[in-house]
Parts: C-alpha cells; structure tokens; sequence
C-alpha cells in the first residue's frame, strides 16, 4: 500500500471517542475508497493499514456493527460462516427470512394467490390479472407455476399453465 492511498484514507475518517466514521462514498451503507483501480471496502482497508494483508478466505467483520466504521480496535477477522452466525447472535438483518404475506414487501395475500391460480387455470390471462392486481405478468406467471408463494398450496386438478403433449 502507497502513502498516497493512506493519506487518501485518513482524509475520509472522523475520529470519534467510539467508533472512528467513514466519511467517503458509501454503498450500502459500507465506506469504500479505489484503491490501484479498484473498489475496496474502508473497514477492509483499515485492517490492511493497522495489521497487515487479510489472509485469503477471510472477511473483515466489525464488533460495532456500525458499518461505516473503520476503528481497528473494533475490527477482527473471521469467514463468512462466523459473519453470518455474528449476524444472527446479535439480530441484525432479516432473520428469520420472511415469506409470503409476512414478508416486508408483500403485495398479494394468500387468498389472492389461491384466486390467481384458480382463475388462470379458468382461462384468464395473465396479463388482465397483473393489471387488476398491480403487479408485473411475470410475477403473476410464477405464482401460476409454483416459484413463487410455494407456501400456498397448488390445487390438485391445477396445471401450470404448461402445454402438455404434442412434439
């Protein structure tokens, strides 16, 4: 690592009695600066700073849970498998993962999944349903076949709005 891209780095912190913020571009909530072309995490940068290369396999995961924070004193490393089990521990993100009507962005309910279905398998298309219901005819094509709200049964007599037979 250059002099330039520390310089660069300690332009874009603000040293706080806790956390140490990124103050540069962020996406997703997460600091980054380019560094030799490309994109590269603060926090991850902060760790290569203060201790060195990240060993290969590793992430650079935070103790804060503050994403913009770049404080090596509340870094450490570890996989993505103890990410994802930290993340968990402490509540963060969208565990557990919600589907169907629980899921935060939700249109339809199960009543109108169960209507969809029944009414393409009568002969409606798609694309009226869509319209009626505001949401896109591909969405409405994977109710009809099951990828979506799995969790609502299908009809038993139901197709998926397959052709059957024929070469």
């Amino acid at each position: 690592m250059n002099a330039n891209t520390e310089k660069r780095f300690w332009a874009r912190v603000q040293m706080g009695l806790f956390c140490w913020d990124w103050l540069g571009a962020l996406s997703q909530g997460y600091g980054h600066q380019e560094v030799a072309g490309s994109r590269t995490k603060a926090h991850r940068l902060s760790w290569v700073i203060h201790f060195g290369p990240i060993p290969d396999g590793l992430c650079v995961l935070h103790r804060c849970d503050n994403p913009r924070c770049v404080n090596p004193a509340h870094l450490f490393l570890g996989t993505q498998a103890d990410n994802i089990q930290d993340m968990m521990a402490k509540d963060r993100g969208r565990w557990p993962v919600r589907s169907g009507e629980d899921a935060n962005n939700a249109r339809l309910t199960a009543a109108q999944v169960r209507t969809i279905r029944e009414r393409v398998a009568a002969g409606e298309t798609r694309g009226s349903l869509a319209r009626e219901l505001g949401v896109h005819k591909t969405t409405v094509a994977k109710i009809v076949s099951g990828k979506l709200w799995a969790t609502v049964p299908m009809a038993a007599t139901q197709n998926s709005g397959k052709k059957k037979g024929g070469k």
